[in-house]
């Protein structure tokens, strides 16, 4: 862990949460000037930044003062509308100051679910990083749907890991890490900060209760689900009270001020190239259940999906989409790319590779999903 931290050059997602940025209604500066200076220390040591910033909709709400708005999806859209220009530019202000120059990106899911927008969004990202310029990330919230939505900040800053190649995830919120969770006679209370697990210790299924600030969409669920997904590609995450930003300094052997808060380890080995897209961005198109021999040579022995295991579909996809693999009983247990149509998938499923060309007319591949393109969880 500390030599990941402690890595040079490595790039580091910076994540800011709203409750950080604000003090109830009225903008936190002090804590701003703190972040940004902290920012420019670990940059001035040879570190690639990208901060993904919440702040757009609270700020849009400080900037209309007494004037009312209405709490439906419009307005809030409207609010972030209003405030994403003044938080870019309070960004620009603050690192101008300290001789760096930012730029502004917005994301909406659909900008990361597409392969080839993906792809472009990763080149554009690594350019700004290569001309040493700081990209600050949110969600486009103003046009964004329900059905296209991140579930927060969080979830975008680990998919941001995958774009980047990030070494180092922080989530600055105003919580003070992932708290041990006790029970005592019965009822629930939260224990000591836990200061280092690893990301597939069964008790940070248990540890997400809900610390959801008045600014944010997020809580601590949001939070251990989105070290889960960062550990996927090799990035260690560390969860700290934005309030005392320059703590992380000494993650990077920077300062002499303890780190208080929780850093997540990643357990199992990165995924690379296209299975990191497969992961953290691609939307679900369709289901293929299967039987339990081909689950079993999916997960233990790295196999690719042949239509001999399947049993039945759900929904209709394309070549190319997305699906998910169920077991019998209907618990995901991976994803991937299909080679075959649903409707041509479901005049083959139960049969031999050989008796692909009779049933189809034509032959594509063996494969239904080739492992090169299957994900495990």
């Amino acid at each position: 862990m500390k030599n990941n931290f402690e890595k040079q050059p490595a790039t580091w997602v910076i994540k800011i949460g709203s409750g950080v940025l604000f003090n109830g209604q009225a903008r936190d500066e002090e804590t701003f000037t703190k972040l940004i200076e902290t920012i420019s220390l670990i940059r001035a040591s040879g570190r690639k930044v990208v901060i993904v910033s919440s702040g757009a909709v609270a700020l849009g709400r400080t900037l209309l003062k007494e004037r009312t708005f209405g709490v439906d999806m419009a307005h809030l859209q409207a609010l972030a509308a209003i405030g994403q220009v003044s938080l870019i530019e309070l960004y620009r202000q603050a690192f101008q100051n300290e001789g760096g120059v930012v730029a502004q990106v917005l994301f909406g899911r659909d900008d990361i679910n597409d392969r080839r927008r993906y792809l472009n969004a990763e080149e554009t990202l690594g350019a700004l990083l290569h001309a040493d310029i700081i990209p600050i990330i949110n969600e486009n919230d103003t046009v964004s749907t329900d059905e296209l939505r991140f579930g927060d900040n969080d979830e975008l800053a680990a998919m941001t890991c995958g774009l980047v190649s990030a070494e180092v995830l922080i989530i600055f919120s105003v919580a003070s890490g992932i708290r041990e969770r006790l029970e005592d006679e019965g009822s629930e209370s939260l224990g000591e900060v836990i200061p280092e697990i690893k990301s597939d210790d069964p008790r940070l299924d248990t540890l997400a209760l809900a610390t959801t600030s008045v600014h944010g969409r997020g809580g601590m669920e949001s939070k251990i689900l989105a070290c889960k997904l960062a550990a996927r590609f090799n990035t260690n995450v560390a969860i700290a009270n934005g309030k005392e930003p320059n703590q992380i300094l000494s993650l990077a052997g920077l300062g002499k001020t303890p780190f208080k808060g929780t850093l997540v380890i990643p357990s199992g080995d990165a995924l690379r190239g296209p299975k990191i897209w497969l992961t953290a961005a691609a939307r679900i198109s369709g289901t293929i259940y299967c039987d339990d021999g081909a689950k079993g040579a999916i997960q233990k022995r790295g196999s690719s999906l042949l239509p001999a295991g399947i049993i039945r579909l759900k929904d209709d996809f394309l070549r190319g989409e997305v699906v998910e693999l169920c077991d019998e009983k209907g618990e995901p247990f991976a994803r991937g790319v299909a080679t075959y149509t649903s409707q041509e998938i479901g005049k083959i499923m139960g049969k031999k590779s050989e008796d692909i060309q009779t049933l189809l007319g034509f032959h594509l591949s063996d494969t239904v999903i080739h492992r090169d393109s299957l994900v495990v969880y």
